[in-house]
């Protein structure tokens, strides 16, 4: 299945600070899964057979796949980089309720890095997924599945970590999000490969 490509988009939030936010497409996704699952599991029902025996443990593993969806649709990462506390927060939530939140002061960010993963695991000296005669660097046409070969992760970087602000197949979108927190928080852009 190939899921929708987030849109990222950076919005300034009142003049009090600047929000990066991402398209709800794939969160939509996992909610329309969720609900067919549960509707198709109502209609299909049959106690004596699905809730005894040998076939329990389907049911209940159906119950996971729903709950899955569930939890996806119901996560989000929030970062929001506030300009009076001169510091970015990123929060973890779930269906509204913040779980977690991280806070990093604009004064540690060294530097806004867009880093390029590839996708395909090395087996013995070739890739998987990877013409003979294609370079090392791999290529940005969906391959067989319709998944790219390479993902890109944004990350404000300090001295002793590095936080993933997002991430996509989608470079150029993540760049010019990238540049405009650079500029922002007064730090450089980089790329990196790994």
């Amino acid at each position: 299945m190939v899921l929708p490509q987030p849109q990222i988009k950076l919005l300034d939030y009142k003049g009090e600070a600047l929000v990066l936010r991402v398209s709800a497409a794939r969160r939509l996704v996992f909610a329309v899964i969720a609900v067919v699952l549960l509707i198709a599991f109502l209609f299909t029902l049959d106690p004596q057979r699905d809730l005894e025996g040998p076939n329990l443990f389907g049911t209940v593993f159906y119950f996971a796949l729903i709950g899955g969806s569930l939890a996806m649709a119901a996560y989000d990462e929030r970062k929001v980089f506030h300009r009076a506390q001169r510091e970015l927060l990123i929060q973890s939530v779930i269906a509204g309720l913040c779980i977690r939140t991280v806070r990093v002061a604009f004064d540690d960010i060294q530097s806004i890095t867009l880093q390029t993963r590839r996708l395909e695991r090395p087996v013995g000296n070739t890739r998987v997924g990877v013409p003979d005669n294609e370079e090392t660097g791999g290529s940005d046409e969906p391959n067989i599945t319709g998944a790219k070969s390479r993902v890109y992760v944004l990350h404000a970087v300090t001295e002793t970590a590095a936080y993933t602000l997002e991430s996509s197949s989608a470079r150029e979108e993540l760049e010019q999000v990238g540049r405009s927190l650079a500029r922002f928080l007064e730090v450089p852009f980089a790329f990196s490969e790994r």
